[in-house]
């Protein structure tokens, strides 16, 4: 990401400081507290991947790192996941249409809060298929065929699917 796609600080997220003492964004987890950049980071149409490091306040629900919205859903998640306690890396097929089933790859273990955690997603087009790693180990990959770009802003905080707003209560490093 390029110094002129910065986001727009929404609701209570706020600075605070991050693992090795670099900046960080805090999340409440209320409703509307999240940072949106105006446009997709990635083409979900082609190989990415996503990293953050983050930090969890809790440990409940979906909590939704980042993801890059399209017109029914995020084309992709990554996310502290409410069904299994873990972190994951979910794609859609269709997040402009909201066609198809998420697919999706895990962590094996839950994660503790007041810990600092790298976690990162990868799609390999070529491959047909969706990683997910944790500290740098990987932990599942997972097929997947194919994924439509999602044309909406990018989302630090937040998710979308359908109607519904995924966040969480966690910090980004």
């Amino acid at each position: 990401m390029s110094d002129a796609e910065t986001g727009k600080i929404s609701g209570e997220a706020k600075r605070g400081t991050g693992p090795g003492s670099r900046g960080a964004l805090v999340l409440t987890g209320k409703s509307g507290s999240f940072v949106e950049i105006s446009k997709p980071i990635v083409d979900t149409s082609r190989s990415f991947s996503v990293t953050a490091c983050v930090k969890l306040n809790q440990l409940s629900g979906h909590q939704t790192v980042v993801g890059i919205d399209g017109k029914e859903a995020s084309g992709f998640f990554l996310q502290l996941r409410e069904d299994t306690g873990s972190f994951g890396f979910t794609m859609l097929p269709d997040a402009e249409s909201g066609g198809g089933n998420p697919t999706t790859a895990t962590a094996e273990d839950t994660p503790d809060t007041d810990r600092w955690y790298h976690i990162a997603g990868v799609y390999d087009a070529s491959k047909q298929n969706i990683s997910f790693y944790l500290d740098g180990i990987l932990q599942q990959t997972v097929p997947f065929r194919r994924s439509v770009q999602a044309t909406g802003p990018t989302a630090i905080g937040r998710g979308k699917f359908g109607t519904v707003a995924q966040s969480g209560s966690s910090e980004f490093g």
